[in-house]
């Protein structure tokens, strides 16, 4: 996100601020030129890979939105935020993703909770919606994200409106941000949404 003339809001602590102390609050002001998916997270130790992140989401006026004809809902119930969960930071191995804060939990010695929680994210037959997906990826493994049976159309990266392309899977690194619009046009029923780690975090069998 590009913001002019306020570097002081830059958030950086001890560089463009003192941090924010637990308890506290700091209100960020300043101007963008844009809309588009972008994200927030702390700056201090791991605070980040422990979830301290999250969405930071400008929306602009139809008029301004060269994508508005494509999808007839765009709801903040639809942003996804992917992270890969680190335990141990020696070896900065994931071993677990989670979506939206939920998902199983594949630590090895580690009683998985019954019923596993997943995040679920409504539609309705013949609904063309926005969704914003953003991957806060600590270990720097890419990673695969599709649903079953929908193809998604992506309209923006990184917060920038791209020419739609439509795909059957997403490929993300980490901090990437992709939008799509999933056209509900299958039967009622639910979908698996399917995130798959490659790389170094593909011996974790990390999905």
């Amino acid at each position: 996100m590009h913001q002019r003339l306020t570097p002081f809001m830059d958030g950086v602590p001890h560089v463009t601020q003192y941090p924010i102390e637990a308890g506290q609050a700091f209100r960020y002001r300043f101007e963008v030129d844009h809309g588009g998916t972008n994200w927030w997270h702390s700056h201090t130790e791991h605070q980040r890979a422990f979830g301290l992140a999250g969405p930071l989401v400008v929306r602009m006026p139809p008029k301004l939105n060269p994508h508005a004809h494509l999808y007839d809902f765009d709801m903040s119930e639809h942003v996804i935020m992917i992270q890969d969960w680190v335990h141990n930071f020696v070896e900065s191995v994931a071993e677990n993703i989670l979506i939206n804060g939920r998902g199983r939990n594949l630590k090895k010695g580690v009683k998985a909770a019954k019923p596993t929680l997943y995040a679920h994210f409504p539609v309705v037959r013949g609904g063309r919606y926005r969704f914003r997906v953003i991957f806060n990826g600590v270990s720097n493994c890419p990673i695969s994200f599709s649903i079953d049976k929908h193809d998604l159309v992506v309209i923006a990266s990184d917060g920038n409106d791209i020419e739609p392309v439509e795909v059957q899977r997403i490929m993300f690194h980490g901090a990437e941000r992709f939008d799509f619009v999933l056209h509900a046009n299958q039967e009622v029923g639910n979908y698996w949404i399917r995130v798959k780690g490659y790389s170094f975090c593909a011996k974790n069998q990390l999905h």
